[in-house]
């Protein structure tokens, strides 16, 4: 090692086992090393982890030291609520707005987007897809969402990220539904032009890039299952009523 002496990293009472990185692995302590490495993605948020070195030399002696690290909190305690509960592609305008979260390092900015739904009814959250960037405010309007699937009674999964000054971040999930609206391919031409012009307008490319994603489920269930059959027809006109 080069040292004339010995050093032992340990955590002390630590709730996870193995807290340092040695060569991308985890490990329980870090031996003859004057610096370590702590995977901070292992440690629990809200915790404060006590890390001790220790050194030994030839005849024996010893000393340590300790140094304690204090994890952030993820912000908590709230949620996010989609209006309406249900919809239609490319025709409602839903609002997001993340509820009552609280954390201490302020100011908090927010991520809202869309999850895939499986045929289950749970959430693939690997697959987020985030509307643009974080923003100051907890409330987005004006969403332009793309229909759910046929299997999945149309539900089509919505969440908020909750992102606090030091980074941590809080999640939720919500769940909605967004019918298709019967239209011919023209029609869907023709409202998804002046949605993305008025976007384009206002310089608002999220917005554009919800509507080019909701016109392109759109024309594919036109395409693959136009004309529509008697059991989806009759559903559907349950639901839009």
């Amino acid at each position: 090692s080069g040292l004339s002496f010995s050093t032992l990293w340990n955590a002390v009472d630590s709730d996870v086992r193995a807290p340092f990185q040695v060569n991308g692995a985890a490990a329980l302590t870090v031996s003859n090393k004057l610096s370590c490495v702590v995977k901070l993605s292992a440690l629990t948020p809200g915790t404060t982890y006590t890390f001790s070195l220790a050194a030994t030399n030839s005849d024996g002696e010893s000393s340590y030291s300790t140094l304690s690290l204090a994890m952030n909190e993820i912000p908590s305690s709230g949620s996010v609520v989609v209006h309406p509960s249900k919809g239609f592609a490319l025709d409602t305008a839903f609002a997001y707005n993340a509820l009552n979260w609280v954390d201490e390092d302020l100011p908090l900015v927010y991520r809202f987007g869309k999850v895939p739904v499986n045929r289950d009814g749970s959430l693939d959250t690997s697959m987020a897809t985030p509307f643009g960037d974080s923003r100051p405010s907890a409330a987005l309007s004006g969403v332009t969402l793309s229909a759910g699937s046929n299997h999945t009674n149309y539900t089509v999964g919505c969440f908020a990220e909750v992102i606090d000054s030091l980074g941590s971040v809080g999640y939720a999930q919500t769940t909605i539904r967004v019918l298709i609206k019967p239209l011919s391919v023209g029609a869907l031409r023709n409202i998804s032009e002046a949605k993305a012009l008025a976007a384009l307008e206002l310089n608002d490319a999220d917005a554009a890039k919800q509507i080019l994603g909701a016109t392109l489920d759109s024309m594919s269930s036109v395409i693959t299952e136009n004309p529509l059959s008697g059991r989806r027809r009759q559903l559907l006109a349950e639901d839009s009523g």
